[in-house]
This record gives structure tokens, C-alpha cells and sequence, in this order.
């Protein structure tokens, strides 16, 4: 994310999972290498670099910061950090998104908008 892209960018914060691969990223001075069903948390409103190697495959989420930051304890230090994958919440986040995009067309709007704060719910976990 460019600071140009950076700047147009909705109030988000982007929960990128590796599902296959490495990737690889930064923001605000720290680096980190994130191998797969690891994952990272990025502002969407800052610059930042996230590229996936060998082979690599992802799942991205932009979740509305105003839902998100309130409930972490330390928000500018959960970025750009590793979340690793023996994480049981990343763990049930990634198997409850596969149920979800499984069903998501079935779904009425009441049921969607609890499937979307139960996805916001394990992110923060």
C-alpha cells in the first residue's frame, strides 16, 4: 500500500492469513516473515508492503477499525507482528471463514451480519 493508496484507503484494519506459502511484511519500521496458517495485522490507512513467496496463497480481511481497535489492548502494537498459527482463535478464524464462504449465498441479512461479528470477534482473539 502506497502512502497515495494509503491515504484514499476506507478506516480499516486489513487481517492478512498466509494459507500456503510464506509471506513476507512491513509497516511502520518492523519486518516480519510469516509462514503459512500464520497471520498479520496491518492499518489500512498506512503505508505497508505484504507479499506472498513460494507459491504462496492468502486470505485478507478488512475489518472497519471503529469495530476492531477498541477491543485490543495495545492496537499500534499489534501491527505488523506475527500472529502465529498454533493461535487456537487464528486457528478457529481460519476453519470458521471456510463455513462461512461456503454458506455466505444462503445466508439471510440477520445471519450474515452475526457471521460478520463472529469473524471480527476471533480476529480480535
Amino acid at each position: 500500500m502506497t502512502p497515495a493508496l494509503a491515504a484514499r484507503s476506507r478506516d480499516n484494519v486489513i487481517f492478512g492469513v498466509v494459507i500456503q506459502g510464506t509471506g513476507s511484511i512491513s509497516q511502520f519500521d518492523r519486518e516480519a516473515t510469516i509462514d503459512a496458517g500464520s497471520a498479520v495485522l496491518l492499518s489500512g490507512n498506512d503505508p505497508s508492503a505484504f507479499a506472498l513467496r513460494n507459491r504462496g496463497r492468502g486470505l485478507t480481511l478488512a475489518l472497519p477499525r471503529d469495530s476492531f481497535m477498541p477491543m485490543i489492548a495495545n492496537p499500534n502494537g499489534a501491527f505488523a507482528k506475527a500472529i502465529p498459527a498454533s493461535t487456537t482463535a487464528l486457528r478457529h478464524l481460519i476453519d470458521y471463514l471456510a463455513i462461512v464462504q461456503s454458506d455466505l449465498e444462503l445466508a439471510s441479512i440477520d445471519l450474515r451480519r452475526v457471521m460478520a461479528q463472529h469473524v471480527t470477534d476471533l480476529a480480535v482473539l
